[in-house]
């Protein structure tokens, strides 16, 4: 049974969920379960229709890319002749309401979308549902939330999916408001874990932004590091003071450390440096590939998570933490959603909030064994392709 994953945009390194997308499918391929990848919104190929071959995890990928700038009821033909031609039996839909429509209202791809499973079977893979179920949220984007939600319902009740999964409880309980029934399944991060650290290579980069990483090397650093973007609510300065203090309980130094793209909030970790970056590092060691990334990770006795506790069952980042057996400190409270009372409800051991008793908990903590969540994953959608 050959299986289609449609996403929105698979250009490599560009969007989260068409990376996510490209390696499930190799995971798939490797369990001898066909896959092929469907760009249904691409926002990068420009005007036109492009058939490609991707390569991850040492398998080869056949990807049609279809351009968002043409109207959605011509891309659907294409994809149908594409899904002929590869024999795909089942689709699997990595669902962002962004991905079909401006501001997420997805006003025609609700009714045009489902076409493209015609004949076939079809699945879910929520990774995002609509906004405006937090609390404070105004009433604009109120609105907006309220335009998607109805528009996600039409869409699964056009579509009849077999199955419909989603990545953490916020998201089941929202799906489970308009009477979908959502299945938790694991969610990987785009860095597969290694085996290797950074002591090759990262003390001579703290050393050239000019942080004295002394005699030890990496061995004498209490190492904190970031991945990724700084989303609202996270405050570096007001967390130094007790991660000061976890390092010298461990008989180390704090050095804090960012890799990746870091968005918006890019000029506030510059003057947030400028202030502590003598004593603390802060350093940030820009955008490396996957591998470089794993043994940053790898090297970490810390991991700060950016997302909100009640979103972190959805984050990327995150994931690849707990793959790599890191404990995480996750110190955003907010987002709360309404309907959602409990954000703890599935939150890793190793993930730990900010309590009164902090320190001597990050002092203590041990790094865990590495998990591979992608192949958790890939197995489980092979049991149930199987079963559809």
């Amino acid at each position: 049974m050959t299986l289609a994953i449609v996403c929105g945009t698979p250009e490599p390194g560009r969007d989260g969920i068409g990376d996510h997308s490209r390696l499930l499918a190799a995971a798939l391929k490797a369990r001898g379960v066909p896959a092929v990848l469907v760009g249904m919104s691409d926002g990068i190929i420009g005007t036109g229709t492009h058939q490609e071959r991707q390569e991850a995890l040492g398998q080869t990928i056949e990807v049609l890319r279809l351009s968002r700038q043409r109207p959605l009821a011509e891309r659907i033909p294409d994809a149908i002749r594409f899904l002929d031609s590869v024999g795909a039996h089942h689709l699997l839909f990595a669902f962002v309401v962004y991905d079909y429509g401006q501001r997420g209202i997805m006003w025609q791809a609700s009714r045009l979308l489902p076409r493209v499973a015609a004949g076939r079977t079809a699945s879910i893979l929520f990774h995002e549902t609509w906004i405006g179920e937090e609390d404070g949220a105004g009433p604009y984007v109120r609105s907006i939330g309220k335009m998607q939600r109805w528009m996600v319902k039409r869409f699964v009740r056009t579509l009849h999916p077999a199955r419909t999964y989603t990545t953490n409880a916020a998201y089941r309980a929202m799906l489970g408001q308009i009477g979908i029934d959502a299945q938790i399944v694991p969610h990987f991060g785009n860095v597969p874990p290694g085996t290797q650290n950074a002591a090759s290579w990262l003390p001579a980069e703290l050393a050239a932004a000019g942080f004295d990483v002394g005699p030890g090397g990496l061995d004498g650093l209490y190492l904190v590091g970031l991945f990724g973007a700084l989303y609202p609510g996270l405050d570096i300065p007001s967390l130094l003071p007790m991660l000061d203090a976890a390092a010298r309980k461990t008989g180390r130094r704090l050095c804090i450390v960012a890799i990746g793209r870091m968005g918006g909030r890019l000029s506030e970790w510059q003057a947030w440096r400028q202030k502590h970056g003598v004593l603390y590092g802060l350093v940030t060691v820009g955008e490396r590939s996957p591998d470089m990334i794993s043994q940053f990770i790898n090297s970490l006795d810390l991991a700060i998570a950016a997302t909100s506790l009640a979103q972190i069952g959805k984050s990327g980042t995150a994931a690849a933490f707990l793959e790599h057996g890191i404990p995480t400190l996750v110190p955003v409270e907010t987002t709360h959603y309404r309907f959602f009372p409990d954000e703890t409800v599935g939150l890793p051991e190793s993930f730990l909030r900010v309590t009164p008793d902090i320190v001597d908990r990050l002092a203590a903590i041990k790094r865990g064994p590495q998990r591979h969540l992608l192949d958790a994953l890939a197995d489980r959608l092979a049991v149930d392709l199987r079963d559809q």
